[in-house]
């Protein structure tokens, strides 16, 4: 019954997102025709090299490439054009910079994304841990501003900041000082912070395309009913008992981190809650058992976006078990109980700060014998609070 509750689940998950992911939008292919359509919005966190699109909501979906495409965009959101362009190549990891100060350049076509548009923009590329801005004067092609940690020798790390006189030297206006430009970061919010003092100061009709949504911590408060069960199982000797499925109260926190990218569409989190089943069986074969554990299930959710503030979400991940004053009795022989692990999946419904999820637990191992074997498994209707 859980699987198919499950499965139903999923099924409306899929519908929401074929509704939700299609915005209007537009793309200008090769010969400079505009198209107006609906593009699959997944809030890119790496640059695209193609899109998905159609003309309307009921029409099959049609890939469009790099080759065919100039330009594209979604309503109200990003904008990309294709550009032939050099592009640093060198890695900012530690173990693995270079001891040159001057970039590793590419030549590669790609599409930048437009972060602020006027008569001079600011794009930006992203694949991977590499991250480059560009500023770009319609008269001229993209020009990437140059930012690159090298190693000055083994154990000094120098940085070559010429993106600052970049800027110095294309954005000539009153309002910006060398002041500006002289602490200046590499970093999305601060350039576009110098880019708007020049829009500002030369009356420049501009747009500014909303930064990608950082990381953000959320906590909430859980409860709900734990319907878990226990089977001993001991093949050799003939052993196969359980003790059925019982309701029990369970409680705990959460802590989620919506990730930043597609739209805060993916998040990671962990649930500490308190699980707990006491059953006693004392006919011929006594069979008792006393469980208190705090289960830790830390996992992925993706959450599918239906009309503002609702949301389902699918769950998946690994749980941690630690059992403490546990009893485990089989005709009198009492067994250590250890801690265990196990799968879960689960789907649910969120509306604004309140949700509630169907959460499947696989068999998690109790005990470690020869030939015996106890599994703890659960099935949880978890209810949520979310507190910020």
């Amino acid at each position: 019954m859980m699987r198919k509750y499950l499965l139903f689940f999923v099924l409306i998950g899929y519908q929401a997102i074929a509704q939700i992911e299609f915005v209007p939008g537009f793309y200008i292919d090769n010969n400079g025709v505009r198209t107006n359509c609906l593009i699959r919005d997944e809030g890119w966190r790496n640059n695209p090299t193609s899109f998905q699109y159609k003309q309307s909501p009921d029409q099959q979906s049609t890939t469009a490439t790099i080759e065919r495409v100039s330009k594209f965009g979604v309503d109200q959101g990003d904008l990309y054009e294709r550009f032939t362009v050099k592009i640093d190549q060198s890695s900012k990891n530690i173990n693995a910079l270079s001891k040159e100060k001057q970039p590793e350049f590419k030549e590669m076509t790609v599409f930048l994304k437009y972060v602020t548009e006027a008569d001079i923009s600011l794009l930006s590329y992203e694949a991977g841990d590499h991250v480059r801005f560009f500023v770009y004067n319609k008269n001229s092609a993209p020009e990437q501003l140059i930012f690159k940690d090298y190693l000055l020798d083994p154990s000094t790390i120098a940085q070559n900041n010429y993106f600052r006189q970049q800027l110095y030297t294309s954005l000539k206006s009153a309002r910006l000082t060398q002041k500006d430009f002289e602490h200046l970061q590499y970093k999305q919010q601060d350039l576009v912070r110098v880019f708007e003092k020049y829009y500002a100061d030369n009356g420049s009709a501009h747009t500014v395309t909303k930064e990608t949504s950082k990381t953000a911590i959320h906590l909430a408060v859980t409860g709900g009913v734990n319907f878990s069960g226990v089977r001993l199982v001991n093949d050799a000797q003939n052993v196969d008992i359980s003790t059925g499925m019982h309701a029990s109260p369970g409680f705990g926190f959460e802590v989620e981190s919506i990730l930043p990218y597609n739209h805060g569409k993916w998040a990671i989190f962990a649930n500490p809650n308190y699980h707990y089943l006491k059953y006693e069986e004392t006919s011929v074969n006594p069979f008792i058992v006393d469980y208190k554990a705090v289960n830790i299930p830390i996992g992925v959710r993706h959450y599918m976006f239906l009309k503002n503030p609702s949301r389902l979400f699918l769950t998946g991940g690994y749980a941690l078990g630690f059992s403490f004053s546990s009893a485990l009795q089989y005709r009198g022989f009492k067994f250590d109980v250890s801690k265990g692990g196990n799968l879960f999946f689960g789907a649910g419904y969120n509306y604004g700060k309140y949700a509630i999820e169907v959460r499947y637990n696989t068999m998690q191992s109790m005990i470690v014998y020869s030939f015996w074997d106890a599994g703890y498994g659960a099935v949880q209707l978890v209810a949520s609070y979310k507190l910020f």
